[in-house]
């Protein structure tokens, strides 16, 4: 083979290299998008800044996908530091925006060190590229594009926020989503299968109450049954139980003896008056 071959294809490889490309992925057109950024306490400044995206090949549902983002400045105009400057690990933070996917808006990117900056004096946007990621849930076709980026310690505490000033005119990216991996979010199926069996629950609740009431609606009636108290008698039972029948037999009993009284007295009084005086 030929040195004029070979060395074509080691120039092609040596920059497919340099640029830091992810494994399975493919290389978009590049976008000149301009920023309107706003350092912390100074006047906002425009800039354009060339941003390149790298899409993953074949993203599935429920598996984390990497978008590269690589930035670098357009033309002349760089971006200054604030008066106060930048700190020491100062970070670039790069964002995508993520459309037509349902619960997937945006990707985030945690980008090199820039920090620290001194006052007025220029950012130097990273030269490696950033992995923005997400994780997709939901199957379909998304539109991406360039979002926002920010510089800062953190990325919930921006130091410069730079925001997209000609989002219309930048280039779409299509990127289909296919079904696989585990779905995080639950399914609407799964919160109506859960109302059911609480409602089957109280139904059950409910029948159980029913038994106890009836329960003790039989223990009234039989505690009636059993207290009974006879006329004339006392509740402890002591003599409670003479009902009409004993005091007939004892009146009875009085009028006999009462009778066979009577009958010894006049008998006495015969015998007296025969055995008299002139007896």
């Amino acid at each position: 083979m030929s040195a004029r071959l070979v060395l074509p294809g080691a120039i092609l490889l040596c920059g497919l290299i340099s640029l830091g490309l992810p494994a399975h992925a493919t290389t978009l057109a590049t976008d000149i998008v301009q920023y309107s950024c706003t350092p912390d306490g100074a006047a906002t400044q425009t800039v354009q800044i060339r941003v390149e995206l790298t899409m993953p090949v074949n993203p599935v549902t429920g598996q984390q996908m990497t978008i590269g983002h690589r930035a670098t400045y357009a033309g002349s105009t760089t971006l200054l530091a604030p008066a106060a400057g930048l700190p020491s690990g100062t970070k670039m933070y790069a964002y995508v925006s993520i459309s037509g996917l349902p619960g997937l808006t945006s990707g985030t990117g945690v980008g090199g060190t820039v920090g620290p900056v001194t006052a007025g004096q220029a950012v130097t946007l990273p030269t490696q590229s950033t992995s923005v990621l997400t994780t997709p849930n939901n199957p379909g076709t998304a539109t991406i594009r360039p979002a926002a980026i920010n510089f800062g310690l953190t990325p919930t505490e921006p130091l410069v926020e730079c925001e997209v000033e000609n989002a219309s005119e930048l280039t779409t990216h299509q990127l289909t989503i296919t079904a696989g991996g585990t779905n995080s979010n639950p399914s609407p199926t799964t919160t109506i299968t859960s109302t059911e069996t609480e409602t089957e629950t109280a139904t059950e609740t409910a029948t159980e109450t029913e038994t106890a009431t009836r329960t003790a609606n039989s223990t009234v009636t039989e505690t009636s049954d059993v207290i009974e108290t006879p006329s004339g008698g006392v509740a402890t039972g002591g003599g409670g139980e003479a009902g009409p029948d004993a005091r007939a037999l004892m009146l009875i009993g009085s009028i006999v003896l009462l009778a066979a009284t009577s009958g010894l007295l006049l008998r006495r009084r015969a015998v007296v008056t025969r055995a008299g005086p002139g007896g």
